[in-house]
Parts: C-alpha cells; sequence; structure tokens
C-alpha cells in the first residue's frame, strides 16, 4: 500500500507501509541526473552504493534502508524510515510534512530560539564533521528540507545527493563563490540554514548583505554568519565552524551515549567512492 507525498520537477516522493517492519516508509523516485558518474547498468553499483549508504551509522543521520539504481527506466529509488513530524523546514516555517513545497519555501516565520540554533546546528555541523572523516564526498544538498527534525534532534538527510550528481538551486546560486572549491559548498550552504533557522525565511542571495545582518535577532548568530561568509579571507572549514565559541557548549547527549564508528569499506564501495571524488561538481 502506498499514498503519494508529493512531486517536484524531478523527483516525487511516496509514503509506503512496510509490511515486514510494519512501520511507515518514505520512498523516493528520481530519474538519473546527467552529471551523474555511476552506470545504472551495473548491480554491482547499485548494491555496492545501497551497501555504502546503510553502513552510514550516525546519531545525527537519518538512516537510510534501501537504494537500487534501476536500469530500464533510469531512475534511482531510495527507502527511508517516514517521520510524520517532517524536516527542520517545518519546524521553522511551522508547516506539515505534508504541504506543498512552495508554501514552505514562501511562508516566513519569526525563526528559532537561540538555544534551538546553536543545539540543532552543532548536531547538522557533526554529521558533516563524520562524512568528512570518511573520506565521503561533500554533501551539496544541505538545507532545511533535508534535515529531519524528531523530538528535539537534528538528522542529516539526502545522503543519496552526493553520489547520483543531482544539483540544488542553492548549489547554483553559490557556485559563482566557492569556483571550484567544492569544499566550501557546505561551509555555505550551512550558513544559508543557520541564517533560515534564525530569521525565518531563506537568504535570497549567495552571501547576506545588511539588510539580511540587520535582521538577525540574536547577535551571536551574526557574528558566526560574518565568520562564515568573511570575503577578507577564505571559507572557514566546517571543523573550524564547528569550532566557534557559539557551537561548543552544546550537550550532544546523542553523540555521547551513541558514538558514531569508522566506516570499514569493500573494494564495491571503494570503488564508487573513487569515482564520485573524481567527478567535477556539475554547473
Amino acid at each position: 500500500m502506498s499514498h503519494f507525498l508529493g512531486s517536484r520537477l524531478d523527483r516525487q516522493w511516496f509514503i509506503v507501509r512496510h509490511v515486514q517492519m510494519r512501520k511507515d516508509m518514505l520512498l523516493t523516485v528520481t530519474p538519473k541526473s546527467p552529471d551523474c558518474k555511476l552506470p545504472f547498468d551495473s548491480s554491482s553499483n547499485s548494491q555496492g552504493l545501497a551497501d555504502l549508504l546503510q553502513a552510514i551509522k550516525h546519531p545525527y543521520i537519518w538512516p537510510v534502508s534501501d537504494l537500487v539504481l534501476q536500469k530500464e527506466q533510469q531512475i534511482a529509488i531510495v527507502l527511508q524510515p517516514f517521520n510524520s513530524k517532517g524536516s527542520l523546514k517545518d519546524l521553522i516555517r511551522n508547516t506539515r510534512p505534508q504541504s506543498a513545497w512552495s508554501a514552505k519555501t514562501t511562508t516566513q516565520n519569526k525563526g528559532l530560539s537561540l538555544k534551538q540554533i546553536r543545539l540543532y546546528g552543532r548536531q547538522i555541523l557533526e554529521a558533516l564533521i563524520y562524512l568528512k572523516e570518511n573520506n565521503f564526498p561533500p554533501h551539496k544538498h544541505l538545507h532545511s528540507g533535508n534535515v529531519i527534525y524528531k523530538s528535539g534532534v537534528c538528522y542529516l538527510s539526502g545522503l543519496d545527493n552526493m553520489f547520483l550528481g543531482y544539483s540544488s538551486s542553492l548549489q547554483q546560486l553559490l557556485y559563482r563563490k566557492i569556483r571550484n572549491n567544492i569544499e566550501a559548498l557546505d561551509v555555505l550552504c550551512f550558513g544559508h540554514l543557520l541564517f533560515e533557522m534564525t530569521c525565518g525565511r531563506e537568504l535570497d542571495s549567495a552571501h547576506p548583505d545588511s539588510d539580511d545582518y540587520a535582521q538577525c535577532k540574536h547577535p551571536e548568530v551574526k557574528e558566526v554568519l560574518e565568520f562564515i561568509f568573511n570575503k577578507s579571507k577564505e571559507y572557514p572549514s566546517i571543523g573550524e565552524v564547528a569550532g566557534h565559541d557559539f557551537f561548543t557548549s552544546c550537550n550532544l547527549v546523542e553523540l555521547k551515549t551513541n558514538p558514531p564508528q569508522p566506516i570499514k569499506l569493500s573494494s564495491g564501495m571503494k570503488s564508487i567512492m573513487k569515482v564520485i571524488h573524481k567527478s567535477k561538481l556539475p554547473k
């Protein structure tokens, strides 16, 4: 049994019932991107990528239950647990998971509390650091819609985007700023997310301007944004942002009780990582 949840030009979402697990799952269907370097006609690529994503176990990363690269229709099918509370964007905008994407992007809310911004921001940073430490490519699709929110904890999702060559609208906005410095993309995306958590709306330019900074109700967050978007030097790394004074006082309970383990890569996983690391940033 399935229920159509929504769609955009290049992706469809369905809620499906997993009979054996007796719970609802989120199934996404996306056509192969022209920028995808992984052939869909190889069963080893499909299984290797599924194994790789399933091997990622972190208290702030939303799990991938299964993935299939469908050869005949040239589509990617991803199965994940469904979260009835939705995403961080739903929390920020006070919307429901089933709400139209246009409503989530045009509705402005007052933003989150300073305590929430600090904690959720640090949780997301820890997820990105873990991926970097395990030699994963940059996420490239970090935004509030790709962060699952449940019971006061944020979980990074959309990990399949790292491998399937999809290009986000935010990526297009930032491309001229980062040039070929792909490592800076996640940092700037995090800055955009931090602004949205603070102001309840998205930035409409690559860098915040004076009017955007004036809207920041928390001076502490404004300081972090200026650190990220500083034009006088290179962009900071994800680790440097996590080490900013604003984030260092967080009590990461989940990280203490369920510390992540290094990922052991099979030969198939290593082959996929090699292909992805050689690919360039889609223009």
